[in-house]
């Protein structure tokens, strides 16, 4: 029983809000414009993440010259997930990327969202290499000195810092709850034409 148990726990918490990606046509083509190593995310946010992508909406909206940024603060504030139903697509990039190369066009069975919002957010992480000192060596020849850019490199003692930077781009989309529930899959065509399919068949 309790081995049961225990295998269902594991079920549940490996279940993910995350929609499968069917794939990208040409993301060769695609590498050019976001990177290498470029990738995107489809996702049905959870009431808690809801509520953090509210508030990163309105931090770009803060940082924005929108002439209209009273307006758009009271639609954000205003968003509800019991009213309409939200997916939230996200590009991460290896760069910063320019507005033109944002333009993207969202279609779900033909259906477009009611309305788009969208935001910027930068994360950062930090890793270490560690590197090494010379030391003695004692093996079948003897006890030897040993420079630190040698291949006996055995002795770590200290470690060098890097910063690793992710851009990432992420899209608010708002569908009626009867789109959602009717469709099978969401169609994103990039700006250079080429086409990101997700499958909605599978409720995350």
């Amino acid at each position: 029983m309790k081995v049961l148990l225990l295998f269902f726990f594991l079920i549940i918490s490996c279940k993910t809000n995350e929609y499968r990606l069917i794939g990208i046509n040409s993301k060769i083509e695609e590498d050019y414009y976001y990177g290498e190593s470029f990738k995107v995310s489809l996702i049905k946010p959870s009431k808690e993440e809801f509520s953090k992508i509210k508030d990163s909406l309105k931090n770009s909206l803060a940082l924005s010259d929108s002439k209209t940024r009273v307006k758009e603060w009271k639609e954000i504030s205003e968003l509800n997930q019991e009213k309409s139903d939200y997916l939230l697509f996200t590009l991460n990039s290896k760069t910063r990327v320019i507005p033109e190369f944002l333009e993207f066009k969202f279609l779900m069975d033909s259906q477009s969202p009611k309305r788009i919002f969208s935001y910027y957010k930068e994360m950062i992480s930090t890793s270490s290499k560690p590197t090494y000192s010379g030391g003695f060596v004692y093996g079948f020849g003897g006890a030897g000195f040993v420079g630190p850019n040698s291949t006996y490199r055995t002795i770590p003692y200290d470690s060098d810092g890097i910063i690793n930077i992710q851009h990432g781009y992420s899209f608010l989309l708002e569908f009626t709850s009867t789109d959602l529930k009717n469709s099978k899959k969401l169609i994103i065509k990039t700006p250079q034409g080429n086409l990101i399919e997700f499958d909605l068949q599978k409720e995350p």
